[in-house]
């Protein structure tokens, strides 16, 4: 099984060396970051002690975990639209050791990600900060430097659960642009309108609560119980999908 799931894993890291996946991912996320870190800096007063060196990343995690989620469920999907997880279930028939090398692959490209976003705003934030009066070299040193990555390891973990979501909904719908519809309906309008319209409710949202989790309990919760819920709407959403994906007919 362990040697099944590494040739799994390495097999699906394969499918992301394509440049022109590399190039659309990292660019469109690169600009965004760019636009949405810059606008939130030139929106600052001078001297501003609500700016500090997350700030930027909190907003920008938001667009990582829609683009994570599109990447993973259309990952997921397509391995049925394209018959391609019939052609490898035939060199490796364990269905378990594909999944977790789908698993294994999706979560080093959301940790390369995180990542990227985390130093590409930190780098941005770094060189507002001078223009605004503020000085953020402490947060880079000592205990101070570990809350900063704490809150990078935070920006994954939630990252990862809206990616798990995504991945959940591409098993069940096997359709790539179904799961992707399904995933962006439910986290851009239904949890928005929900929360709008009952805002306490709101925040005990699937969404809402990666998000929280992902900026370090934002939503007024604490850490434990966002990472709490996060792992039991997973939980909920991942048996369904673990049963069709074992129990159905790849050949069809």
């Amino acid at each position: 099984m362990c040697k099944s799931g590494f040739d799994a894993t390495r097999g699906e890291l394969l499918k992301f060396r394509r440049l022109s996946f590399l190039l659309s991912v990292f660019g469109s996320l690169g600009v965004l970051t760019l636009l949405i870190v810059g606008f939130a800096w030139s929106r600052a007063e001078k001297h501003s002690s609500s700016m500090n060196l997350t700030t930027g990343f909190d907003m920008a995690l938001f667009f990582l975990g829609i683009l994570t989620l599109c990447i993973c469920a259309s990952y997921t999907a397509q391995e049925y639209t394209y018959g391609t997880l019939r052609n490898v279930l035939v060199r490796t028939p364990s269905r378990q050791a594909f999944l977790i090398g789908k698993l294994s692959a999706l979560s080093a490209l959301t940790l390369l990600l995180t990542l990227y976003t985390f130093l590409l705003s930190t780098a941005i934030s770094l060189f507002m900060s001078g223009r605004h009066g503020i000085n953020l070299t402490p947060s880079l040193e000592g205990k101070a430097l570990l809350t900063t990555l704490a809150h990078c390891l935070n920006g994954f973990l939630g990252t990862m659960a809206l990616g798990i979501f995504g991945i959940a909904l591409g098993l069940i719908a096997r359709s790539p642009i179904i799961a992707i519809s399904l995933g962006l309906l439910w986290s851009l309008i239904i949890e928005s309108a929900l929360g709008g319209a009952l805002p306490r409710i709101g925040r005990w949202l699937p969404t809402a609560n990666f998000e929280s989790l992902a900026q370090s309990g934002a939503t007024g919760f604490s850490y434990i119980h966002c990472l709490s819920l996060s792992a039991f709407y997973l939980l909920v959403i991942s048996l369904p999908a673990l049963y069709l994906f074992k129990q159905r007919d790849v050949s069809q």
